[in-house]
């Protein structure tokens, strides 16, 4: 696993902690995705 996808996930979890279940680091978790 990539620093870069672990990053993506960590920010993905500490946003839905932090925004519930918002979707706003949906769009950054697919591009890490997309590499």
């Amino acid at each position: 696993m990539e620093d870069c996808e672990i990053i993506g996930i960590l920010i993905e979890f500490i946003g839905e902690i932090i925004f519930g279940s918002d979707n706003s680091y949906n769009d950054y978790s697919e591009s890490v995705e997309d590499d």
